[in-house]
This record gives structure tokens, sequence and C-alpha cells, in this order.
């Protein structure tokens, strides 16, 4: 068995398949290589190629790592592997041991001298205290395979490296890292794409003590206690630390600190007396930002050792300045340089990586710089750069996004700070718990949330005991999100909601203290959970402590909308306490809190605050509708029909004679609707809005259930006037009647009608009552009124007395209303006309019952203004005949009113409107 070969079967079946797919894919960038692998699955599995060409990349890779391969292709498959998965041991390794490459890719047509072993003893020292030892193992097993003179004396270095000590390192697997294009060996490998990450590395076994102290270089100090996992060249020694504090000094301009030239003469002095030491190079980077140079990396002379320390004493002098858009600038222009650093490819990560950090998470550029960080970067970070990632994942979570990438990076850091012996603050890994537990229950995981939070926040810092209870209430009640904790849109469901958040109660009332920094939210939940149960004092307490605190700028860890929902649900309750001092507070409260979700808005509890505002003062109320009014719209109607303060809001009342007049709304709903208008417009003395409530109701009279709600209204005079007048009631009432063929309650209409016309003008309704005894024969219920027949009799014999003058007229007519009956009546009465008035024309426009008058009113107005009279028939929506006299009175000629419907009266009615024409 060949080296490769063995080297490939100590790799565990996934990464296998990791290795095999990460190959398939590469290869389908290249035709030759892609003809290779299915020549190679062709020959192993014995299917056709045009078989083998449609299975999936899975299932490709998966009979990859069953068949025997050729020790070429085992050493592509394994080189694959590391340069893929294992890239960042790979580029700690070469850069530690000073050889140049590209993410852990040495070229070797450049590289053909051997590496000195004490450089490949420190490389190998390095990924020993970082990276598990297996995969340290391995590695070196690849590099020795290879059988490259610049490895020469890689076996004396293993030896070299074994003799110092150094803590062990837990064989578990790293997270994968960035893909590559060559092996860090040299062997060429196709350019690749990312590849699913093997699955997350099994529980660390705890360090036991602190490893001997390393031996010491000949210019530099031993690693001070607590900083044993840092290689020397990592870390500025005593004499940087002087030579930087000389720069500050310097830039201050401190009495007795050296010159600016006396200082730029050290630092040269000092890079010049040794070449090898790099770190010289950050106070070179230091000293031009304190003398505001514009940092130039190409200073260093091209080397990516020099250029890394220039970099990061840049990054720490803006640092020191405050300057944090001067270090995002520097990622911008040297973006190669700071991934480096980013990535822990460099020995100047431990002082630049938290500033760097810091820097482009405050410019909103946090993505960029978590694409690049390495956990084994964050570790060395220190706190800083775990805040910055603990506010980032918090930041994600409220914006209700995925967070999971930066949680695997601290949990990873964690981890290689445990190899690393690092020390950081008590109860840091139980916020990264917590924000895990919080991962998994948004994702619907509650049981692994569950176990997250076992046996975190028991002990310790107290607002991470706190903050464990709230996230433990949440899991209990199985809710997602916190924007699931709101008031149900029917009230039915109020039970439901208590019921739901009851399990988690006891967690959250033990969150809401003062060290909880998300103490909103236990409070949040505790008030939807009184208020759903009706104890508004305690609703009340919980609530006005949540917007309390989301008004001081209290963060919620996810769900969107959250602040305004405990707004609205806390002005719902100080609307329903009916405290006077606090009424103003509610109707602020319940217009921010629904204008900002106005689709969440409950519309009984708005109701119900509403009702309760109004009874403090009606005033209130009507703000909050005003406020509302644009957010909200029609639904803003309901409510304010089902509280009752349509009448106190001209806003409310134009949106409900707008939906009146919907006609794709079903006729009940618009008559209900038209039925509230007319109501509250009459009570605000909104007489138009009345009036166009009346006019839907009397479109609605085609059907017998808007017949019956319309006479049910004009039975009572209270219910339309002034909106309508009597006659107008009149009328209305007797086609109805007509319509559901009710004649003998039409004729007592009639009757009535009648009677009150003779007594209020004798001459001009005896015409009228005429015309309506006429229409009551014409129904056939019996004789009319005999004291009516008698008062006409009376009046006629009056009449009788005086004829008039026989005088012939001239002029237009223009006879409008009634339907296709009366239309069949115009030919003979155009006939009998001709001959008795043949100077005078007829115009008639039969306008039937349709309620689209509005369209056609504009030809209406002119043939009114062209006629000398106008004759206004009964068969007539009430409205165009109200806006037919408006019109004929505007253009100053006289009307007549035909109240019969058959032809003699509509021809008296004409023969009245002549005698109003100017005499021939």
């Amino acid at each position: 068995m060949t080296p490769w070969e063995r080297l490939w079967n100590r790799m565990m079946r996934e990464e296998q398949r990791q290795a095999a797919r990460e190959v398939i894919v590469q290869s389908a960038k290249m035709p030759e290589a892609a003809a290779s692998i299915l020549k190679l699955l062709v020959e192993g599995t014995k299917n056709r190629a045009d078989v083998v060409a449609r299975w999936s990349t899975d299932k490709q890779a998966d009979y990859l790592t069953r068949i025997r391969m050729g020790d070429l292709t085992y050493a592509s498959f394994v080189a694959t592997f590391l340069v893929k998965f294992r890239e960042p041991m790979l580029a700690r390794m070469l850069d530690v041991a000073e050889i140049p490459n590209v993410n852990g890719v040495v070229d070797i047509r450049t590289q053909t001298q051997p590496i000195p072993t004490e450089r490949l003893a420190a490389g190998i020292r390095a990924i020993e205290r970082e990276f598990p030892a297996r995969d340290v193992e391995f590695y070196l097993d690849a590099i020795e395979a290879q059988r490259q003179s610049i490895w020469k004396n890689l076996a004396d270095a293993m030896k070299l490296a074994r003799t110092m000590s150094r803590p062990p390192a837990p064989d578990v697997a790293t997270a994968p890292a960035a893909s590559t294009t060559t092996v860090a060996t040299g062997e060429a490998v196709p350019n690749g794409a990312t590849v699913t990450p093997p699955p997350p590395p099994p529980p660390l076994r705890p360090l036991e003590g602190l490893p001997p102290t390393p031996p010491r270089v000949a210019d530099d100090p031993p690693i001070e206690r607590g900083e044993v996992h840092l290689a020397d060249v990592e870390r500025l020694s005593p004499l940087d630390t002087f030579v930087r504090d000389g720069l500050v000094a310097t830039a201050a301009g401190e009495l007795g600190a050296l010159s600016v030239d006396q200082m730029r003469g050290l630092v040269e002095e000092l890079i010049e007396i040794k070449p090898t030491r790099h770190r010289s190079w950050f106070h070179l980077g230091f000293l031009d930002v304190c003398e505001r140079l514009e940092p130039d990396l190409d200073v260093a002379q091209a080397s990516e050792r020099n250029r890394g320390w220039y970099l990061a004493g840049v990054i720490a002098a803006y640092e020191m300045r405050g300057d944090r858009t001067a270090i995002v600038r520097m990622f911008d222009r040297h973006t190669a340089e700071a991934r480096r650093i980013l990535g822990d490819r460099h020995e100047a990560t431990i002082g630049a990586i938290g500033p760097l950090v810091e820097a482009m998470c405050a410019a909103g550029r946090s993505e960029e710089a978590i694409s690049a960080l390495a956990s084994t970067a964050v570790s060395k970070g220190g706190e800083k750069v775990y805040d910055a990632l603990i506010a980032e994942a918090e930041a994600r979570l409220a914006a209700s996004k995925k967070a999971s990438t930066v949680l695997k990076l601290l949990v990873d850091a964690l981890d290689a700070g445990v190899r690393r012996q690092d020390r950081t603050r008590p109860g840091l890994a139980d916020e990264i718990a917590v924000l895990q537990a919080t991962t998994c229950r948004v994702s619907g995981d509650f049981d692994r949330a569950a176990e997250f939070l076992r046996g975190v926040g028991v002990r310790g810092d107290a607002a991470v005991v706190a903050r464990t209870d709230g996230e433990r209430g949440l899991v209990a009640c199985r809710v997602r999100s916190l924007s699931e904790i709101r008031l149900p849109l029917v009230a039915a469901d109020l039970a439901a909601t208590a019921a739901r958040l009851e399990p988690g109660v006891v967690h959250f009332e033990r969150a809401s203290v003062r060290a909880n920094p998300r103490r909103c939210e236990a409070d949040f939940a505790v008030g939807i959970y009184r208020l759903a149960r009706g104890d508004l004092d305690g609703a009340r307490a919980a609530l006005e402590q949540a917007v309390a605190s989301f008004r001081a700028g209290a963060v919620v860890t996810e769900g969107v909308g959250t602040p305004a929902r405990a707004r609205f649900a806390l002005g719902v309750v100080l609307a329903e306490t009916l405290d006077v001092l606090r009424a103003e507070d509610a109707v602020d409260l319940l217009v921010s809190g629904a204008t900002e979700l106005p689709g969440e808005v409950p519309a009984y509890a708005l109701a119900r605050a509403l009702a309760a505002l109004a009874t403090i003062r009606a005033e209130f109320g009507v703000r909050v509708i005003a406020g509302l009014a644009g957010a909200m719209g029609d639904r803003l109607v309901d409510i304010a029909i089902e509280s009752d303060l349509v009448a106190a809001h001209e806003g409310v009342r134009e949106a409900l004679a707008i939906r009146t007049e919907d006609a794709s709304r079903s006729p009940r709903a618009r008559g209900d609707d038209a039925a509230r208008l007319l109501r509250d417009s009459l009570s605000a003395h909104d007489i138009g809005r009345a009036t166009r409530a009346l006019c839907v109701l009397d479109d609605l009279a085609d059907h017998a259930e808007g017949r019956g709600r319309l006479l049910s209204i004009l039975a009572d005079r209270e219910r339309y006037a002034p909106a309508w007048n009597e006659a107008e009631a009149v009328d209305a009432r007797v086609r109805l009647y007509e319509s559901d063929q009710r004649f003998a309650d039409a004729a007592r209409e009639l009757t009535d009608a009648a009677h009150d016309a003779l007594s209020k003008d004798p001459e001009r309704g005896l015409v009228t009552a005429r015309e309506f005894v006429g229409a009551i024969a014409g129904y056939g219920v019996g004789s009319p009124d005999a004291g009516l027949i008698a008062r006409i009799e009376a009046l006629g014999r009056v009449e009788a007395a005086e004829p008039p003058a026989r005088v012939r007229h001239q002029g237009r007519v223009f006879v409008i209303g009634g339907n296709e009956v009366q239309a069949r009546y115009e030919a003979s009465i155009r006939g009998d006309l001709a001959g008795r008035e043949p100077a005078v024309a007829l115009d008639f426009d039969f306008t039937g019952w349709s309620s689209n008058w509005g369209r056609s009113l504009g030809t209406i107005e002119r043939r009114i203004a062209e006629a000398d009279a106008v004759v206004v028939m009964r068969f007539i929506r009430t409205m165009l005949g109200r806006t037919v006299r408006e019109l004929a009175g505007r253009h100053g000629k006289p009307w007549v009113a035909c109240t019969g419907h058959g032809r003699d009266s509509l021809s008296a009615a004409i023969g009245r409107a002549i005698v109003l024409l100017p005499g021939a």
C-alpha cells in the first residue's frame, strides 16, 4: 500500500466524501478533469457512462470513496481535502515557518531550497499548540509523502519540536475553511466551491495545568504567564512596548519626549539592526500615523510578514486616535493583508484583531469581517472581539436574521481558548450558550434549546442568570419568536393566549429583575399574559416597565414589532382602567402602537379602549380615531362603529360613506353601513353625508330587504329629516308601497298627502289632489276618502266659475322621470299636443330606476337650461328629483310635478307646464 493510499484510508468516511465531492465540483470546471472522474466511476462501478452522468454529486462522491484508485488520484484527493478543509492550519504552519504561501499553498517552482530545521520546528510547534493532534499528524505525514526537496529537514524538525514542552491538543476535527487552488505541499488541484462542513467536534477534554515556559529566543523575553498560547513572534516584547510608549509621548508632545525625527531614526535603526525581527515594522506603521502621513504598506519591501506588522501598527495608531473610519479605509485599501489578520494567518493578529473587528462592525460591515474571521483569531482578540461578535449575533436575532455563523465562530473560539488556556471573563460561555439556545428556539428546535440551557445560569453572574430564566420561559411556552407573543385578533382566543404563556410565567417573573439586560422581554410576556387573563392591574405594572425599558433603548433579542405591541397593550390597559390622569398617555400609546403595526390591531381591544376613553371624555376617543385614520383605513370604520364613535369624527364618516357607495359589496352590508351613517351623520348635523346615506338606501330599495329597511326609516321623521323633506319622504314611501303591492298603504299615504296639499295651497294643491285621487282609484282597493272628494269638488266649483281665457303658447317643455311604462305614452301625447299647441316642443328623458344618473347629469342640466318649463315625474330617484328641481331653480325655469303614473296624469302635468310658457 502506497503512502497516499494509507493516508486516504486514515481519513474518516465523511472526510472522504467531502474530499471526493470537492474534487467533483472542481473538475466540473475543466472538461478533461471531469472526463477523468467519469471514467474512474464507470470503471469502478461497472455502469454505463450516461447512467453515471445522471447521478447526483453526492452519489458520485459516495461511490468514489468505495472504489480503488491510483496513487496520483489518492494524492489529489488528500491534497484537495487539506487545502479546502484544513487551510487555517496549513497557513499557520507556513507563516510561522516563514515559508511564502498563498492561503496555505506553496509554489514549489519558486521555493527550491530546503527550509531550515529551526523554522520548520517553529511552525510545527505553533500548529501543535492550536490545532487537534490528529489533524497535525495527518498534515505532516502528507508533507512527508510528497518527498520534495524543500521538506528535506522535516524529520529533524519534528524531532526538535518534540523536545520542546507544549500542551497537548485534543483529537478533534477543526472547522472547515475557505477554498484554495493548490495544495500546501505544492500539488496542483482544481479550483473549487464551498463544501458542506463536517459535523461539530465532540466536547473538549479539560487541560491540566499550564505548560512550562518555552525556550527563549535571543532577542525576545520569555512569555509571561497567561500568554502561553502565543508564540514569541506574535507578541510585542518589553522593547516594543517601550518604543511604542515613546511614540505616543512624542505624538502627544510630552515634556522630555524624543522629537519625531529622533523617533523615526530609532525605529529605522531598530529595523536595520535585525531585518528578521519583523515586528519592528509595527513601529514604522504606528509612527507614520502619528506623523499624520498616509500609511504605505509598500515601504515594507513587499514582505508579507513586514506588511502585516506595519498594518498592525497603523491600526493600533488609529485605534489610539479613535478613528475607526480610517481603520475601515485601511481594510478596503489592503484587503488581503487585513483578511490575513482576521484569519489568524499572520503573527500580528493578536494586536490588530480587536480594533479591526470593532471598526468593521461599527461601520455596518460585520458580514465581511466575519466571513474572514478564524476562531483562533477570535480567541486571541480577547473580550473585545467576543463582545463585538455577541452584539452582532444579538443584532441579527433582533432583525430576525440567522446568527448561526457568528455563534459557531464564538463556540469554536471558546474551544480554541480552552486548548490555549485562555482566561475569559466568568459567564462568557453561558452567554454564548444562551444565544445558541435562542437560535435553536427561533428555528423551532425547543428540545435542543432546553439542552443548551440545562445547567446554564444556575450560579454566577446575576445578569446571565436572569437572562437565562427569560429564555427558559420562552422555551417552556414553545414560542419561536417574541413576535408570537401578542394579543389575539379575536377576543375568543384570549383564554388560549393565556394558556400558552402559562408554563413560562414563573420563569418570566424571575427574569424580571434590574440585573437582566433583557428584562423588557420578560415584562412584556408577563404583561400580555395578565391582560389576556383580564388582570388589568398586573398587566399595567408589567407593561409599564416594558415600555419604559423600550423607550430607554432596550433592544429585543428577536421579534420585530415587540415595542409597538407593548405600547398598544399598555394603551388598552390605561384606557380600560378609566384613569383620568393617564388618559392622555393612553391616547398616545394606542396611536403610536397601532400606527406601527396596523394589521395586527385587535378590533375588540381597540373598540373597548375607544369606548372607555369616550366614557372619560369623547375628545379622547376622537383623537385616537383621528390619529389612526390614515394607517388603519377601513378596519377603523368597523371599530368606530362598534364603539359608537362614527358621529364623533368626520374622517370616519367619510370613509363609511365611501364604503356604502361601493357597489361590489353585498346589499345587506351596504344597507347596514348606510343606516349607521344616516344615524350618526344626523347626530353630528352632517346633512350632506346623511343625504348620501339615504341615496344609497334608496338605491338598495330594489330588493325586498332594502325596501323594508327604508320604509322603517321613513316611518319616523327624526330618522331622515332634514336630509329629506316630507314631500320626498311621502313620494318614496308611495313608491315603496307600490313596489311591494301594498296598495292600501299607498292609498292612505296619498290621501294624507292630498289633504296636506289642499291645506297648504288650495289653488295649486287642487291639481295635486286630483292626481292623487286618480292614482288611488287605479289601485282598485276601494273608493277614495269621501272627505277628500268633497274638498276637491268644492274647490272645483270655484275654479269652474271663472274659466281661464284661451291662449296660444310657445316654447319647450322638458319631461324627466318615469320608466318604460310612461315611455309608451310618448307618441300619443305628442300627437294630441300637436293639434292644440303647435308652437310647443316636448323633450322626454325616461330615467327609470337607475342609480347611475350621476353620469348623465351634465346632459340633464343642459336640457333643463334649454327648456322653458320642466315636468318631474314620480318614477324617479329621490335624489335625482331633488337635483332636477334645484337645477330648474338655478336656471330660472318653472317646474311641475307629475304625481300620477298614468297617461292622463302625465298629459295633465304637461298641460300645467305649458300654461307657464309665454303666449304667442
